[in-house]
């Protein structure tokens, strides 16, 4: 399957390839994630990624078709833009206004689809901005200042993190960056650089480093990440052309909805999962 920016993230092309966010929701949960591939449910976060979308849009020029392309999601019908979806603007008039952020995605390409083979499946991506030296991921995000509780494995406690932390963005990036390394045939990773922008008001902005090659530190991260992945992927792939049966988490918002009682629960089991 060849791809365009008009079928990339269509199902067909999540049934082609793997991607980090289908990744991402193999790993929350297996039950959701086959259901968004067959197409019995959509994804909950659809406001955020059309929110994401909108920006994404105008970083590839492309930002008036987007509007007409959603006209009736977008607008009411006095055609005015519903107030939730107004941050949009928002957002790219903060990065307008500031000459850095201008400065980065000005540099090389912008929207660019790659594919490579890894860990035994095809994966594809689309870097925002790419040029010889680095690439450059676009995020918006509730707030960049925020620390949330997640739970830790390894320590078995709660602990806060800063919103790169909690929604994984390191893995994603060494994802990213390996794809971008094999598709190129390079011996080495590029740079890799994150504008972040908040939804809030007022809008925050932050360029953020997320890996430096000459950085050793950085690139054992991404060398670890990477084999996280790979450990993974054979579970994934099985679950994903059905010789294995997904696994529910029982707490996600699908699961939520196919839930089925079948006992009486203690009440001080009530409010007990981890963060």
């Amino acid at each position: 399957m060849i791809l365009t920016s008009e079928n990339y993230f269509s199902r067909e092309a999540s049934l082609a390839y793997m991607s980090n966010s289908q990744y991402s929701s193999f790993i929350e949960c297996d039950s959701k994630a086959m259901a968004m591939l067959s197409g019995e449910c959509e994804d909950s976060n659809k406001d955020a990624f059309l929110i994401g979308s909108y920006v994404h849009a105008w970083n590839d020029n492309k930002l008036e078709e987007f509007k007409e392309l959603n006209k009736d999601t977008l607008y009411q019908k006095n055609g005015k833009m519903y107030a939730k979806y107004e941050i949009g603007q928002k957002m790219i008039d903060a990065i307008k206004q500031d000459s850095f952020s201008m400065f980065v995605l000005s540099q090389g390409e912008s929207e660019v689809i790659l594919t490579a083979e890894m860990f035994g499946t095809p994966w594809k991506i689309m870097l925002d901005r790419d040029d010889e030296k680095k690439w450059v991921e676009i995020k918006t995000t509730r707030s960049i200042k925020e620390l949330s509780w997640i739970y830790n494995e390894i320590t078995d406690k709660n602990e806060q993190v800063n919103f790169i932390q909690k929604w994984n963005y390191i893995r994603n990036a060494a994802v990213y960056a390996e794809i971008e390394r094999l598709a190129r045939g390079r011996e080495s990773w590029k740079e890799a650089v994150m504008l972040a922008v908040s939804k809030e008001t007022p809008v925050d902005k932050e360029i953020i480093s997320l890996f430096n090659p000459n950085v050793q530190e950085d690139v054992n991260v991404f060398t670890e990440k990477l084999r996280e992945v790979e450990i993974n992927m054979p579970r994934i792939l099985a679950v994903k052309s059905g010789l294995e049966k997904p696994i529910p988490c029982n707490t996600c918002d699908y699961c939520i909805s196919k839930k089925k009682l079948k006992h009486i629960v203690h009440w001080s089991t009530i409010g007990n999962q981890r963060c």
